[in-house]
């Protein structure tokens, strides 16, 4: 017995060897749950690449589309008209006349625009057939289109005014006055070319007073 216990404590306690074959099929599963996720992880990734490469294609596509479409339009403009005077300056002043020229700047399938327009105005003085008042302007406007055909327009400008015809001998110095403006137009498109009727409430400030008058006027786009 002694030697049977001393040949057992020799050898230590009994152990099962583990075949080689479950090993080997020990980590082929781990490898293969290891690949599993990793291409879980990479196919995760490629689908968010691809939907994000997606978007930006879409908005890049959407902006070369749209690009186009916002161009802003210019366009030139000649309108001559009655000028009637207002207020004050109605009592001395009688019916004048009109002409405007002017650039102007929209985007198609935006309702606002830019107008910049020099104008020439005169009035004649009630009872003194040979004096009339020449009004020069320089205006700087905003548009809005309310519906396809009708706008509204108003800005700021610089004003010159003079007297003319004065009898010899007699002189009249220029007034350079900061003015405003607004109004509405009626826009009658054609072919090839575009013509509008508008009418227009300036107001000019000036040392002597203020001058006002409203413009009705015939214009023509192209």
């Amino acid at each position: 017995m002694e030697d049977n216990k001393s040949n057992l404590d020799a050898k230590g306690p009994f152990v099962t060897p583990i075949p080689h074959e479950f090993v080997a099929k020990s980590i082929q599963v781990g490898l293969s749950l290891q690949n599993s996720t990793l291409l879980s992880e990479y196919s995760h990734n490629w689908r968010n690449t691809m939907r994000l490469l997606s978007r930006a294609a879409i908005a890049i596509a959407a902006i070369l589309i749209a690009a186009p479409a916002l161009h802003a339009q210019t366009s030139f403009n000649i309108a001559i008209g009655a000028a009637l005077p207002m207020g004050d300056a109605a009592d001395g002043s009688e019916m004048g006349y009109n002409a405007t020229v002017g650039v102007g700047i929209k985007p198609p399938l935006a309702p606002l625009g830019l107008r910049v327009e020099g104008m020439f105005n005169s009035f004649k003085a009630k009872g003194a057939s040979d004096i009339s008042t020449r009004v020069m302007g320089l205006t700087a406007n905003g548009t809005y289109t309310m519906v396809p055909q009708v706008y509204l327009i108003g800005g700021l400008g610089m004003y010159n005014s003079k007297l003319t015809g004065l009898p010899a001998g007699t002189t009249s110095d220029a007034s350079t006055d900061i003015g405003f403006n607004f109004g509405a137009g009626v826009n009658i498109p054609l072919t090839g070319f575009g013509t509008y009727l508008e009418a227009r409430f300036h107001h000019i400030s000036g040392d002597g007073g203020n001058f006002q008058f409203v413009p009705i006027t015939f214009g023509i786009k192209f």
